[in-house]
């Protein structure tokens, strides 16, 4: 199965110029993949480009995949994720996907703990049986 790209163009990766290839096979052995905002091919704004390294004819190559405006990425930061060969193309994409989803949460989980009134609840409970345990401190259970 080969994933397309579009033009192959010579990117800048880190102040190294990689050349680029056009489609990845999903077995072919990845050296890393990394995640992050760029700025857009036609420099209207900006997207989440997944870049992918591989190896073919003894040089280092990238695969550069658009995933789209970064207004459906919100929350999520940069992925970085080194194989050093070990690991195909589909996992390391399955696995970026994975950690995507992960830093989607995040924000959900904190905006749940700013609505949430837990401890709030957990602290008015305590107090309120404190104050039945002074007004009926012989006739209460010794377990409340």
């Amino acid at each position: 199965m080969a994933r397309n790209s579009g033009p192959s163009l010579a990117q800048v990766s880190h102040d190294l110029v990689l050349p680029t290839v056009p489609s990845l096979t999903s077995s072919e052995k990845v050296f890393s993949l990394r995640e992050e905002n760029m700025l857009a091919h036609d420099r209207r704004g900006y997207h989440r480009f997944q870049i992918i390294q591989v190896v073919r004819n003894d040089r280092m190559v990238e695969y550069s995949r658009d995933l789209g405006s970064t207004d459906n990425f919100l929350g999520v930061g940069d992925i970085l994720l080194v194989s050093l060969f070990q690991d195909s193309v589909d996992f390391v994409m399955d696995e970026a996907e994975r950690l995507r989803e992960a830093n989607h949460v995040k924000p959900y989980l904190d905006e749940l703990a700013e609505t949430s009134t837990i401890v709030e609840d957990a602290v008015r409970i305590e107090e309120q049986k404190q104050l039945l345990r002074k007004r009926n401190s012989r006739t209460l259970p010794k377990g409340l």
